[in-house]
């Protein structure tokens, strides 16, 4: 409690405690440590005397740096220097004060900052700020609202990989490690199309077959127009047409192959689906042998919501190990699949999961630093 007072002390009031003291000063990297810091380290410049619009949390990546929960704003509601910079993202983690580190474990990098920033205080520019990216990486995935959009696929998405403990490592722990996303079924085969069905109207405007069923509807567009429209259009309802039981043996089979017939649109069966976007679709279409028809040619999978989440959070979750679930830590005698049927039993209650990962490669380089700085002083 004493820390959070003294983190809103320096970011909203923005008064200078005095000089800290025995705060110890890193000593220069080894030139063949610098490459790897600098790509580490992202350095922004403080000019401007004042507050600099940054609010900290004490991150809970193992207690080692402060993390920037949020960004403050100027009384118009205008940005403040850290966030002009653009450079700085919430949950990023401050590694460095005037070329201080101020990373350590046990919360000791996480006073030196709180030092090195009561110090430097509102008037002490320019003031130098390094930051790194966390090595834990959080995401709350849900389903869409009700009445929102139809979603595809869930847990089965995940892709799990179990990592057994490398060698020279003391640890026996069994990793789960995201390695890839499986696509799931789209709208067309979730709402029963089949190959060789014809696509009759998109959002109520005929195509193929469905211009022989609509009078003055004129000649049906050709498929590359018939694509642009599908792309267009957000949300999709589509109407698909299939020839009944008397039909199969003078047309249906041949449609995709060497007939020239057309499908007998008024007597066929007819039924929509809904998708999102074309994205969602899942399938291919190619013409008839009339040289008019739309028809399905095949199918095949799209991205599910976890994958286009997890996509759109711009985090790098793949090959990064899953530390927990909906905040319970994941044990190391557990599988892959007892992980995915957990999420399946919490995603189907509760409509949400939340995962963390760590990425272990960006961790140990952070601890790499750390080490460095130590043995330097």
């Amino acid at each position: 409690q004493d820390d959070l007072e003294r983190m809103e002390g320096i970011v909203k009031k923005g008064k200078s405690s005095g000089a800290a003291k025995g705060v110890k000063k890193a000593a220069p990297t080894k030139n063949e440590n610098k490459d790897d810091i600098n790509d580490l380290v992202t350095v922004v410049d403080i000019l401007e005397k004042g507050d600099i619009g940054l609010k900290f949390s004490s991150s809970g990546h193992d207690n080692i740096a402060l993390a920037v929960s949020d960004f403050l704003r100027d009384a118009n509601g205008g940005q403040l220097p850290a966030e002009k910079t653009g450079k700085i993202s919430v949950n990023d983690l401050l590694s460095h004060v005037n070329r201080t580190l101020v990373l350590g474990s046990k919360g000791t990098g996480k006073q030196r900052a709180l030092q090195l920033l009561e110090e430097a205080g509102p008037t002490r520019r320019p003031l130098k700020l390094g930051f790194v990216k966390p090595y834990l990486l959080s995401i709350v995935l849900e389903k869409p609202h009700e009445h929102e959009e139809e979603y595809f696929g869930g847990p089965s998405e995940l892709v799990f990989a179990e990592v057994k403990k490398a060698a020279g490592e003391s640890t026996n722990e069994n990793r789960i490690v995201l390695k890839d996303f499986a696509v799931v079924e789209g709208a067309a085969e979730t709402g029963g199309v089949f190959v060789g069905d014809n696509l009759a109207f998109i959002n109520g405007i005929p195509v193929g077959a469905g211009c022989r069923l609509l009078d003055g509807s004129g000649p049906s567009p050709k498929l590359d127009e018939v694509i642009r429209m599908l792309k267009q259009y957000t949300p999709l309802a589509l109407t698909f047409a299939r020839a009944q039981a008397k039909q199969k043996t003078s047309t249906v089979k041949t449609y995709l192959t060497s007939s020239p017939l057309s499908l007998d649109i008024e007597s066929s069966y007819t039924f929509s689906i809904a998708a999102t976007d074309y994205s969602h679709l899942g399938c291919q279409f190619v013409t008839g042998m009339n040289g008019s028809d739309i028809v399905v040619k095949g199918m095949s999978g799209v991205e599910g919501l976890f994958q286009r989440q997890i996509k759109a959070s711009n985090q790098p979750f793949v090959g990064c190990r899953l530390v927990s679930v909906d905040a319970e830590i994941v044990p190391s005698y557990v599988n892959s699949q007892l992980i995915v049927n957990a999420m399946k039993r919490r995603w189907a209650t509760n409509g949400r999961v939340e995962l963390t990962f760590c990425n272990e490669r960006h961790r140990d380089a952070l601890r790499k630093l750390e080490s460095l700085d130590g043995a330097s002083s």
